[in-house]
């Protein structure tokens, strides 16, 4: 039976950092899950109890001004702070270990994560990517994007309504309301966020040109928060050998809450556990 503990890690700068983690009875693999912009860990509760019943010890944890972790909300200096409260997470999953494990991301988690993958292909045993922020599909007034620019120099903190509500994310109306009636989910962005995921967007392409470990990414085709085009394009430029590209016809941008979840789930969480076993073969 699977054991589930929750609790505060430290990042690089002192930031306390939530997380949640669910781990099976005896692990074989560990996984690190990196959520998306404005939401938080406990919207993969589901995804934490199924990887953890297919043997993982998961870890989920909040971003830096998300959920129940310290920080400015949605406020973001540089993106380097993600990667450092992503490498802080990875370390406290793996301590103990060989120091390697497989990581998920989703939305703006998946641009996370295809950073940190890029830069440490050793210890990422395989990356899975739902909907990854590599450009964004939602169009923004011009005014708004040079007010972004501007502000972001100028006035980081400056904040601005998102403009993201649940019909975006799902066309479940369930899973519509318990998104927007949830406390924890962020309903602004500010300048200084804005300007940073800017350059980490741009610098996408060659992270995705340095991926050699297996890939996985699933995106909805019909997203409109993240640009389904953009992650046709550049999956084929990932040098891995192992890599799988998942078109979801009808779906929008959480997947993972999508009408017809179950087999989305399913199907990730199926090639995630046949990837920690080709590992952990490789490994032997």
């Amino acid at each position: 039976m699977a054991t589930t503990t929750d609790g505060f890690l430290t990042s690089s700068d002192g930031t306390r950092l939530f997380f949640r983690r669910h781990v099976a009875a005896a692990p074989s693999a560990r996984i690190l899950v990196i959520h998306g912009f404005a939401e938080h860990s406990g919207r993969y509760l589901e995804l934490l109890d199924a990887l953890a019943d297919a043997g993982f010890d998961a870890l989920a944890f909040d971003l830096r001004g998300h959920g129940r972790s310290e920080g400015r909300r949605a406020h973001l200096r540089r993106f380097e702070d993600y990667l450092d409260d992503t490498r802080a997470a990875f370390a406290a999953l793996t301590a103990g270990s060989d120091g390697t494990a497989l990581v998920f991301g989703h939305s703006m988690g998946g641009l996370i994560a295809t950073h940190f993958a890029a830069s440490e292909p050793k210890r990422c045993r395989a990356l899975a990517l739902s909907g990854p922020m590599f450009a964004r599909a939602l169009a923004v007034n011009p005014l708004k994007l040079l007010a972004a620019h501007v502000l972001g120099r100028l006035l980081p903190i400056f904040s601005m309504p998102s403009g993201i509500t649940g019909a975006h994310l799902t066309s479940d109306p369930a899973e519509i309301a318990l998104h927007d009636a949830d406390p924890l989910v962020l309903r602004q962005a500010r300048a200084g966020w804005f300007i940073a995921l800017e350059s980490a967007m741009a610098a996408a392409p060659a992270a995705v040109a340095r991926l050699t470990m297996p890939l996985y990414l699933m995106h909805g085709e019909a997203d409109p928060l993240t640009a389904f085009d953009a992650s046709r394009a550049l999956f084929p430029s990932a040098p891995s050998v192992d890599k799988t590209f998942v078109p979801l016809p009808g779906m929008r941008h959480e997947t993972l809450h999508e009408v017809g979840r179950e087999t989305v789930r399913a199907n990730l969480v199926a090639w995630l556990a046949a990837h920690a076993e080709l590992s952990a073969r490789a490994n032997a």
